[in-house]
């Protein structure tokens, strides 16, 4: 599944706006445990074969 770009941030931005005095909302990149990793190299340096992706996330968490 894809996204547009920003939506991430668009998205911690207004629950930052709504919520913001109980918790904080961060954007992180996050492994996740038996995710896809890739089966074929690519032109990108970054992805080499057997290399496991990492997945933009938004983390909330109460404020203390």
């Amino acid at each position: 599944m894809r996204v547009p770009a920003g939506v991430i941030e668009d998205t911690r931005q207004a629950v930052m706006r709504r919520f913001g005095d109980v918790i904080v909302a961060q954007k992180r990149f996050i492994s996740l445990a038996g995710a896809y990793t890739l089966r074929r190299g690519s032109r990108r340096k970054d992805r080499t074969t057997g290399k496991q992706l990492f997945y933009p996330a938004l983390v909330v968490a109460m404020r203390f």
